[in-house]
């Protein structure tokens, strides 16, 4: 039997995106020996984290509680504002759950679900 060694690196992160000023990835400055031997010599692979390939919107940056909801259920789990968009698309939003979605007030000035509100004919707070 072939052994197998999961590391799940949880805010690493990698980016294709290796332009200045800025470059992606942080991992390629730092000192990080050990890493870099496994990487080079080693077969991996890298999972999408953003988007759909995690239930958000197609233009949503993912985070670790989406990740970590995903990697735990085995498949794409539709987040929140996934849900409430498709909901808005299909005309079937019920404004009782609406109600009790905004009686919890949206706190966050930009990410889960702030940007929806337009939408929907309300404000956020």
């Amino acid at each position: 039997m072939r052994k197998v060694l999961l590391i799940i690196l949880d805010g690493w992160g990698h980016s294709d995106f290796k332009e200045s000023p800025t470059p992606g990835n942080a991992i390629e400055f730092a000192s990080v020996p050990h890493f870099r031997e496994l990487y080079d010599h080693c077969p991996r692979t890298r999972l999408a984290c953003s988007g759909v390939d995690v239930g958000l919107p197609a233009d949503q940056m993912g985070n670790s509680e989406v990740g970590h909801l995903n990697l735990g259920g085995g498949r794409i789990v539709p987040q929140d504002l996934a849900r409430i968009d498709q909901a808005i698309a299909e005309e079937c939003l019920l404004i009782t759950w609406v109600s009790r979605f905004s009686s919890q007030g949206l706190k966050a000035e930009r990410g889960s679900s702030s940007h929806r509100w337009p939408a929907l004919g309300r404000r956020g707070p």
